[in-house]
């Protein structure tokens, strides 16, 4: 007779099977656990989110086919946390330094954190400048376009060009005789993260000076979690390595201490928590199991007769996914 999904009598027949052959059974059960080593330690194991996404789905398709095409848009936030007691010179050498060693790696596509050359990227911004004013600002403005404001700036700008910044600043007060860059930097933001340029140092630097923001942007997206692995530690040896160039150039005292963020950082944080978590939770359950057999029979044997059993179901359902993969 049967009554569910199984034979009633199994459990006995399997209970008679194992007092009848014990050796058979342990010997069955030990190849089970080298096969489910074997087996498991041949499976890759893929990490990429996007791959483990129904590959036939139209959106995911496209999705994909727009990664492969235009990149991925994830960015790699690299902060250095300024000291305002250290040189400001030294600070910002060391961050042309590592930004050299990150612009050098072939695991980074490009890197920003500063206007390279502030006359062309001033151009279009100063073309545009009467979008990003107050309306009392346009008018200000314009009322300096008479022939006494216009002499006033003439005087003002003379002035500039006699100080001993004045050689270095001529090609930019060309483009900018009223001097607008400056507030309009303030204002300008960099992608979403709301980053400015700093208006006296090109560099994106936040209004209290404590932090220096680099956008550095991989070649890989950040859901694929080996990359990510290789990443933060590649960039752990770029950091030695301007920290070595930054003291060989002169540069004394305390580098600038450097912050990862973004979404690299949070996918491997990510990684790390749901690995942790399923460790715990195997463990834990694992261990839940054998108190119980413990507290059931009163008797150290039946941890042998619990854990036995366990470690060869565990060991069947990994052959099983590596057999199934």
């Amino acid at each position: 007779m049967r009554r569910g999904l199984l034979p009633k009598r199994l459990p006995h027949a399997l209970v008679r099977l194992g007092l009848r052959y014990p050796k058979t059974v342990l010997a069955v059960g030990l190849v089970a656990v080298v096969a489910a080593i074997a087996v498991v330690a041949g499976v890759h194991v893929e990490t990429d989110i996007l791959a483990l996404v129904p590959q036939n789905d139209p959106v995911i398709r496209q999705f994909k086919t727009t990664l492969d095409r235009f990149g991925s848009v994830d960015i790699l936030l690299v902060d250095l946390r300024l000291d305002p007691g250290a040189s400001g010179d030294a600070q910002l050498a060391y961050a042309d330094e590592l930004a050299g060693e990150l612009e050098s790696w072939d695991a980074i596509q490009w890197v920003e954190y500063r206007l390279k050359d502030p006359v062309s990227a001033a151009v279009p911004l100063l073309n545009r400048a009467t979008l990003f004013m107050e309306p009392s600002e346009v008018e200000a403005l314009l009322g300096q376009l008479d022939d006494a404001g216009l002499e006033r700036q003439a005087r003002r700008l003379k002035g500039l060009l006699l100080t001993p910044q004045g050689p270095a600043m001529k090609s930019l007060l060309r483009v900018d005789p009223f001097l607008l860059l400056p507030g309009l930097m303030r204002r300008v933001r960099l992608g979403g993260v709301g980053a400015r340029f700093d208006p006296a140092t090109g560099y994106l630097i936040d209004p209290s000076h404590r932090h220096l923001l680099m956008l550095a942007k991989p070649v890989r997206p950040a859901q694929d979690l080996v990359f990510d692995r290789r990443l933060m530690h590649g960039i752990k040896g770029r950091i030695e390595a301007a920290t070595s160039r930054w003291r060989r150039a002169g540069w004394e005292g305390k580098p600038p201490r450097v912050e990862l963020a973004g979404g690299y950082a949070t996918a491997l944080d990510d990684g790390r928590l749901i690995v942790q978590d399923l460790a715990v939770g195997t463990l834990s359950a694992a261990v839940g199991v054998m108190l119980l057999f413990l507290l059931a029979f009163r008797r150290p044997a039946a941890l042998i007769f619990a854990g036995v059993p366990l470690l060869v179901g565990l060991a069947l359902t990994f052959l099983f996914i590596g057999v199934s993969l």
